[in-house]
């Protein structure tokens, strides 16, 4: 791969330029909020004032934590929070919206131990959660899900382990309750740190009627949190009768897109055959279902694509039928997605998709012409930094993930994206050892100005970035170790002025 060289360090000044120039000019992003308020009646105070008037009121609480850039929150905007049977069931909450790059919001996030874009946390009048979900659930599920909430006398903690001590107690819908909870949104916080797997599998085995839909979904999401292991004969056949059946497929949709194919890699090759032409004509059948949002009709892309990849994960780049089939994919997708919340949450896929096939012009020419509209082209950009970086363009990589770093709004954002610039640098121009420490000391500047601080994801990538450090300054290179000593020790210190745990910052850690 290129190595960034001085010479080519105009260039993405230059770029950088350009991008603050554009920068002033660009309209503020629309939140959710102002978005959906005909709709959905989000609380106008604090998260704080919100759960006091919840426990004055006895009255559940309803929150999502989202942000403007995120594809997956934008997917639920434009079907979930305007799906009329949601909007009625969240009247019978306080609901709140928590834009994740608004004052305090990472401190919360900390709080309620939500780590991506979107989480939805359904808690009691005494502020004990009952649930949380995330994108990629059946629609109809969603509603459901707030509704069987509702019913609730006890906060999901006490549920979880009345379900593993006396399974016989917990009712179907109690049942159901645990089959939906978005367990990978939980920061390990209930099942137990690295013990998810286990506690699923637990779970999965108590649950009384091994052929109803809620105890099928556990053993399914048991499996996929054991991955790294073998697959029992259990989890491989209840993966089958998954697959056999319209409504359970419908049920776990997102999750047979994702992992349907590494699922049926642990069966024996008799029956991994059956597995895999029973996920094709589920892609093919997702596809053509009108009545699904459009993300989960671009997804079936992916799994029709997960099904041609080789033993390293990687597609044929010159497979013609492939090609032809993603491109007519994108273009739909192009087409399809009318408002700027479904382009937001639909045409990054659309894209990668045709860079993964071969097609990287089609995806740059694809991600370029979406900068001129999208709420975010940061994230856009981001994308087009990663395929010149594939395609060995190192000053038209850097150039591109400066620009996104320039561009991103709010503090937790410009972090996030601050992070991956640096890390492209250390990628591609790791000896521009000046240049490293020039933006490093730029992005921490911006940390130590957000009230936020060193809180949830701006210190999950705070650490990222310590921790990345110690690796680029192995390398016997005193100059990039001396740099390396002040940048870490400038990250720790900044931890120390937060009120958050900061032993990770630390080479004794």
């Amino acid at each position: 791969m290129k190595r960034y060289t001085a010479a080519a360090l105009s260039l993405v000044f230059a770029l950088l330029l350009t991008a603050c120039g554009q920068g002033e000019n660009m309209q503020p992003a629309t939140t959710p909020k102002s978005q959906t308020a005909a709709e959905i009646s989000w609380f106008d105070g604090s998260v704080s004032e919100a759960f006091a008037l919840a426990k004055a009121r006895d009255q559940p609480l309803f929150l999502y934590w989202g942000a403007v850039w995120c594809p997956p929150c934008n997917q639920l905007r434009s079907t979930v929070f305007k799906d009329p049977a949601f909007i009625k069931t969240t009247r019978a909450y306080i609901a709140v919206y928590l834009d994740g790059d608004s004052e305090g919001a990472q401190r919360w996030g900390e709080h309620f131990g939500a780590i991506g874009y979107p989480t939805l946390i359904v808690f009691g009048p005494q502020g004990e959660e009952r649930t949380r979900l995330t994108s990629g659930m059946a629609l109809e599920r969603y509603p459901q899900a707030l509704h069987s909430a509702l019913s609730q006398t006890t906060g999901l903690r006490r549920l979880l382990d009345a379900a593993l001590a006396k399974p016989r107690d917990v009712s179907d819908e109690q049942w159901n309750l645990l089959a939906h909870t978005a367990w990978e949104a939980d920061d390990g916080r209930l099942l137990g740190p690295d013990k998810a797997g286990e506690t699923l599998a637990k779970l999965a085995t108590y649950c009384p009627d091994a052929s109803a839909a809620p105890c099928r979904r556990l053993r399914l999401l048991s499996g996929i949190a054991n991955t790294d292991d073998d697959l029992s004969p259990t989890d491989i056949e209840n993966l089958r009768r998954i697959l056999q059946n319209p409504q359970l497929s419908h049920d776990n949709l997102s999750e047979l897109q994702y992992y349907g194919v590494t699922l049926s890699a642990a069966a024996p090759p008799e029956r991994r055959a059956e597995l895999r032409k029973a996920l094709q004509a589920l892609a093919d059948r997702s596809f053509e279902d009108a009545s699904l949002p459009l993300k989960s009709r671009m997804l079936a892309t992916r799994l029709h694509m997960d099904l041609r990849r080789d033993d390293d994960g990687e597609l044929p780049q010159d497979d013609d039928a492939l090609q032809t089939l993603v491109r007519e994919r994108a273009a739909w997708a192009d087409k399809a997605a009318t408002t700027p919340v479904e382009r937001q949450s639909l045409i990054y896929n659309a894209a990668w998709y045709l860079h993964e096939v071969g097609l990287s012009d089609d995806a740059v020419t694809m991600l370029r012409t979406e900068l001129e509209n999208s709420v975010a082209p940061y994230y856009y950009m981001s994308y087009l930094a990663d395929i010149e970086k594939a395609r060995d363009n190192a000053a038209l990589s850097l150039g591109w993930s400066a620009r996104a770093w320039q561009l991103a709004n709010g503090p937790a954002t410009r972090t996030q994206w601050g992070v991956q610039h640096v890390f492209n640098l250390i990628a591609l121009a790791p000896d521009q050892v000046q240049t490293l420490e020039t933006v490093i000391n730029q992005l921490l500047d911006g940390v130590e100005q957000s009230n936020d601080g060193y809180y949830q994801r701006t210190r999950m990538r705070m650490q990222r970035l310590y921790d990345a450090l110690q690796d680029w300054a192995d390398d016997d290179s005193e100059q990039r170790s001396e740099t390396a000593k002040r940048l870490r020790q400038r990250i720790s210190a900044l931890c120390q002025q937060s009120d958050t745990d900061c032993s990770a910052f630390s080479d004794e850690a």
